[in-house]
């Protein structure tokens, strides 16, 4: 089995060295990069060549959205986690980025592993707490989304989503299993 290779972009040093301390001791996982600018992230990410881009949501240079779309531009293949601790102020301009997954900050090392292997396995995930306030609609006064490159399901289950559903709740309605949505 071949390793899934992470590229960790984040400002602050000591987020950098607990991610690439828990990714070192998990088989399977090898750090290839690191940055703690956006801007400066993009040539790196492109030389490094990994399955992953774990990145913050705000750091100098550019952001996470703009590091991610700038991404999905130029490497579509490589799967970009964005790692926030806003629960709800970005999401939806990270997937519209081209993001595969959001997660807080307050993840569990465990939970980021699995997130990571998911990722590369072309699973799509949004994290965020139970406790969260729902999610604002991401088109204000419209009953559905007009997603461009998205099945009528997806954005089904985009729409609740965004208004804060759960992923058991959003099974249960749509009629699917937990680990299809």
């Amino acid at each position: 089995m071949q390793n899934i290779r992470i590229f960790i972009v984040d400002d602050h040093e000591v987020v950098r060295n607990g991610m690439r301390r828990l990714f070192e001791s998990e088989p399977g996982l090898e750090i290839v990069g690191e940055s703690n600018r956006g801007d400066q992230a993009l040539s790196a990410v492109i030389s490094a060549n990994p399955d992953i881009v774990l990145t913050d949501i705000k750091m100098p240079g550019f952001d996470g959205i703009v590091l991610t779309r700038a991404l999905k531009r130029t490497r579509p293949c490589t799967r970009v986690l964005i790692l926030s601790a806003f629960a709800d102020q970005y999401v939806t301009a990270a997937i519209d980025a081209g993001a595969s997954g959001y997660l807080l900050k307050d993840i569990s090392g465990a939970e980021l592993i699995r997130s990571i292997r998911a990722a590369a396995a072309d699973d799509s995930l949004i994290r965020l707490p139970i406790h969260s306030p729902p999610l604002p609609p991401l088109e204000r006064g419209q009953s559905h989304i007009a997603a461009p490159g998205l099945t009528s399901r997806q954005s089904e289950v985009l729409r609740l989503l965004a208004q804060g559903a759960s992923n058991a709740l959003i099974a249960q309605k749509l009629f699917v299993g937990e680990r299809t949505v």
